[in-house]
């Protein structure tokens, strides 16, 4: 299996930004390897990078620069349920694994993965430390079977509305490393899901000011909720 982390730097001129030297390092090898990569235009023009090992085996690298994984000025005539990350439709339609690296300066994801065909996202390896927005993150991926989230920092995180809304196929969420402490808004949070187990024993809700509907409509076994 390819190691993308161990690769060795070699010139990639078609990079646009000043990249960390780790996502370099993976985009480099990946070009020597003439892996499929695709670029995504996020917030003022910046850009992400896929790289595609297999059909179902992909990887989403978050440079410095990207500050947000969904529209610069959103259409203020669609509404904020209909709206969508930076993925086109090619992207979204993928499938298997998704690995995310990189997002030292990611400060807003509503959005993000909504709506992909992705079976497991693992974020183990996305710096979240400055986010403060991830509302709709996983809204409506409805083969999404797998999400880990060992490693992530939520500790500025405010709004997490309708995060795993519509996620048919998710059986057991461990939010463990969740740190809740900020967060004001949860509504809708696992609202049609049918997730059976949830594990809560780090969350807290001294700040939630909206908080209604978190839980309807979803197949838990409430037996199961720690905390």
């Amino acid at each position: 299996q390819l190691d993308l982390s161990k690769a060795n730097i070699i010139t990639f001129k078609s990079l646009e930004n000043k990249l960390d030297n780790y996502i370099s390092n993976m985009l480099n090898k990946a070009k020597l390897l003439e892996l499929p990569i695709k670029t995504i235009v996020t917030y003022s023009k910046h850009v992400c990078y896929l790289i595609s090992k297999t059909d179902t085996s992909h990887t989403l690298l978050i440079p410095s620069t990207v500050t947000r994984l969904n529209e610069e000025q959103p259409d203020e005539n669609v509404s904020e349920y209909k709206k969508v990350g930076v993925f086109t439709k090619e992207i979204r339609c993928k499938q298997g694994e998704l690995k995310v690296y990189g997002g030292e300066n990611l400060e807003n994801i509503s959005g993000g993965f909504r709506e992909t065909y992705f079976n497991k996202i693992d974020l183990s390896s996305l710096n979240t430390s400055k986010v403060k927005d991830m509302s709709y993150l996983f809204m409506s991926c409805r083969d999404l079977e797998e999400i880990n989230f060992n490693n992530i920092n939520t500790s500025q995180v405010i709004n997490m509305k309708s995060m795993f809304r519509g996620c048919k196929k998710l059986k057991q969420l461990d939010l463990t490393s969740f740190n809740t402490s900020k967060v004001k808004n949860m509504q809708y949070m696992f609202y049609d899901t049918l997730v059976k187990e949830i594990d809560l024993t780090s969350f807290t809700t001294e700040s939630l000011t909206e908080k209604d509907i978190i839980f309807t409509d979803l197949g838990l076994d409430k037996t199961k909720i720690k905390n």
